[in-house]
């Protein structure tokens, strides 16, 4: 599976310089900001869709032909597609919080809060690699992304409406100390990307090429 995390690895470097360009701009813009929730969910999402991305490129050079005739498993490259989608938003939400940590030599931050906005955001993206993936695998990079967008409009929907109805008085969440919050969640994610992995797998072994 190393070998194939390398290869995508092998197509970011071919745009490794836009990509440096790009965050050292942002993170120039989000120093004109008084909040770092910005730059946090710029970074975290732009190598979020990285994952996806990686399907394009793959369908352009014939890739999945290729590697259903090497002796790797369909299950691993499933797996080395998940081990990406996973990792890149939390790489991403690591970038973020180091980008805020360099903001706090220029002006005040809240560094606790940019943690936990780093740590949620990140979620998020893995959230949307989990959901994109197994149609992705289905019907290919171009028509998933119709599921991303339609997937980030219902986001900002429900953030709108919920500031909207902020002030109605809406059942309080149960008061459970933040560690038990924090595992709860944890194991969320992890039953998810369990079951968007089998169904991706399942998916996965029934193409033909």
């Amino acid at each position: 599976m190393r070998g194939l995390l390398l290869k995508d690895f092998c197509i970011f470097g071919k745009s490794a310089k836009f990509y440096i360009l790009y965050l050292i701009g942002m993170a120039a813009l989000g120093l004109g900001m008084s909040s770092s929730a910005f730059i946090i969910g710029i970074m975290v999402m732009m190598l979020s869709i990285l994952c996806i991305t990686t399907f394009s490129y793959d369908d352009l050079a014939r890739w999945p032909a290729y590697v259903a005739a090497l002796p790797v498993s369909r299950n691993k490259v499933v797996l080395s597609k998940y081990a990406l989608g996973v990792g890149m938003p939390l790489l991403g939400g690591v970038i973020a919080f180091l980008i805020t940590v360099g903001y706090s030599f220029i002006r005040p931050e809240n560094m606790v809060e940019n943690a936990m906005a780093a740590g949620l955001t990140a979620c998020v993206g893995v959230l949307f690699n989990l959901l994109l993936l197994p149609p992705t695998f289905k019907w290919g990079a171009e028509k998933s992304r119709i599921i991303l967008y339609a997937a980030m409009a219902a986001v900002f929907a429900v953030t709108f409406l919920a500031e909207k109805f902020a002030a109605l008085k809406l059942p309080a969440l149960p008061q459970l100390p933040a560690g038990l919050w924090v595992g709860l969640l944890a194991a969320a994610m992890v039953g998810l990307a369990l079951i968007s992995y089998g169904v991706s797998c399942r998916i996965y072994a029934k193409k033909e090429f």
